[in-house]
């Protein structure tokens, strides 16, 4: 069996291994060493982006919110007392709601930015038998609220079971 002979490396492959550690280990060390403040505002693009590589479990809690988004989502969902349920972005007046009733099936919601240029949808709960009809429009008279009416399915006004969401895009 023939033994096998090591040979001392040559100063050529040396200077190739510690070419290859520097450079491995220079972005390491860089990454370490940047943090968020040394970029620049404006620096990070959506172009710049990969899609899809930032996602919701990536963000910081809070760092989008609806008033950051180009075209925030407004929305209320009004009980069949005619009362604010739950929302986001309504006007919560003085006796604790941001709704109106201004007649027999004839509600108005309030919000606390301009909705006029907006666009609406409404959505009632079906009733059997007789239907459901719910449409929602700017309030000519005010920019901040939004009128919703309520019909059975023959088109006429209704307050029985008229509770309906309202979903505003900006």
């Amino acid at each position: 069996m023939s033994k096998l002979k090591f040979r001392r490396p040559s100063p050529g492959f040396i200077l190739a291994a510690v070419a290859l550690f520097v450079a491995l280990g220079g972005g390491a060390y860089a990454g370490s060493k940047i943090s968020t403040s040394d970029i620049e505002k404006q620096a990070v693009t959506s172009q710049k982006i990969k899609k899809e590589a930032v996602k919701t479990n990536k963000l910081y809690p809070g760092a989008v919110t609806n008033s950051k988004l180009d075209n925030p989502i407004y929305w209320a969902y009004v009980n069949p007392a005619g009362e604010l349920d739950r929302g986001n972005g309504v006007a919560i007046d003085s006796s604790g709601g941001g709704v109106t009733t201004i007649g027999v099936g004839h509600r108005v919601v309030q919000f606390d930015y301009k909705v006029s240029e907006c666009v609406y949808v409404a959505t009632g709960r079906y009733q059997e038998g007789n239907g459901r009809i719910v449409n929602a429009e700017a309030d000519p008279s005010n920019g901040y609220r939004v009128r919703v009416r309520i019909r059975d399915g023959a088109g006429v006004a209704t307050d029985g079971n008229s509770d309906f969401s309202l979903a505003v895009i900006c």
